[in-house]
């Protein structure tokens, strides 16, 4: 990865995630690699001491029937008070677009959303700046849309983004002294030879998932690849929107999932594009979860070691780059609890602490969370 180009300047917070999408493939939990269980060598105390490291959540998946008549108070209130040295890094759009919004007006493809976002961050602000002390506009801004749809939709996100920093930096920030930024999620392409044109299609992709929405961020526009391709489909920023987009964020979130081979191909296959894999029935999806057979024990469950490993070498390439003077901040690891997986449902499990759906909801923590707990204690 070229530092210079994706992150220096920039303050970045990691939130790591485990997903990695395998084609006529799986592996089972006999295959798991061993695990780096030793934290003498990499632990808290390798990185800066400001360095942050958490977990992260987001309240749609957690939260559940929380408008339940009666409801009393959850272990995480308790929690909460009992440990009020937690710092809470608040995310105001996680997805959960009301649908009052969607059916008035389209809800992200029209732009009466940017004064509705805007509004909603500033009550936030109002009533919870003195406590709340990180922002994140929005998390992963992405949609699910076909066309022209989801450059609209993007576009209108990165101009609600922008009212919502604006008015935080105007009116808030000078006396909650706070933060603000956005998480963008993207992940790493390789080429899948070494021909020029799949190294072309691997710096195109990444321009299509995390330069669609760093450059209007960082030069007001969106990158000239989206423009060559794209034309007429992907709109244009005013000038007084491209002043507001530039430097609008504190900190940059990056969520980070796996990494993707990509390789050119010159002509779609028909009027909707390279949609093959949709039409070819002798393609397999699967998954790299060895905790989500429903055929394992508990025991066999907690012991993903495959989670150890993606963590200990993500943990170490971060440290990496803060050696060679990369501004990485912070950690999150994707999730504290197996959770609502969007459209995967409770099919797949990236907890380190394993949730039993069938058994009161009771929690067992997995290998990972004890060796995230030993990293964390290392002295």
């Amino acid at each position: 990865m070229n530092k210079d180009m994706v992150f220096s300047g920039y303050q970045f917070l990691l939130h790591v995630g485990l997903f990695t999408l395998l084609v006529n493939f799986s592996i089972t939990i006999t295959q798991a690699v061993p695990p780096i269980l030793d934290v003498s060598s990499l632990n808290r105390t390798s990185f800066p001491p400001a360095f942050i490291f958490g977990t992260a959540s987001s309240a749609y998946q957690y939260e559940g029937a929380a408008n339940e008549g009666g409801r009393g108070p959850s272990i995480w209130d308790t929690f909460s008070h009992q440990h009020p040295d937690i710092q809470p890094f608040v995310t105001l759009f996680h997805w959960d677009l009301p649908q009052a919004l969607e059916d008035e007006y389209g809800g992200f493809l029209s732009p009466r959303i940017i004064n509705d976002f805007k509004d909603y961050a500033e009550l936030c602000f109002k009533e919870f700046g003195d406590r709340v002390k990180h922002w994140i506009t929005f998390n992963e801004p992405w949609s699910y849309s076909m066309g022209s749809e989801p450059y609209m939709s993007s576009h209108y996100q990165l101009l609600a983004h922008a009212a919502a920093v604006k008015v935080y930096k105007t009116n808030y920030q000078a006396f909650q002294k706070g933060l603000i930024g956005i998480s963008l999620n993207c992940h790493w392409f390789i080429p899948f030879s070494n021909d020029t044109l799949d190294d072309r299609a691997a710096k195109r992709a990444l321009d299509f998932m995390f330069g669609w929405y760093m450059q209007p961020l960082t030069r007001g526009k969106y990158p000239k690849t989206m423009h060559s391709l794209l034309g007429s489909r992907l709109p244009n920023f005013t000038e007084e929107q491209s002043r507001l987009l530039i430097g609008s964020f504190d900190f940059i979130g990056l969520n980070y999932y796996t990494t993707n081979y990509a390789a050119h191909i010159p002509h779609p296959v028909n009027s909707s594009g390279n949609t093959s894999y949709f039409q070819d029935t002798r393609v397999n999806f699967t998954r790299m979860d060895e905790s989500n057979d429903p055929t394992l024990s508990l025991e066999e469950a907690l012991m993903d070691t495959y989670r150890i490993d993606y963590f200990y070498r993500h943990l170490y390439y971060i440290l990496s780059a803060l050696k060679d003077g990369v501004k990485v901040h912070g950690y999150f690891a994707w999730s504290l609890l197996d959770n609502f997986e969007w459209s995967a449902g409770y099919t797949l499990r990236f907890g380190i602490n394993f949730i039993d759906y069938k058994d009161n909801l009771k929690r067992h923590q997995k290998l990972s969370a004890h060796w995230f707990r030993n990293f964390l204690r290392k002295q």
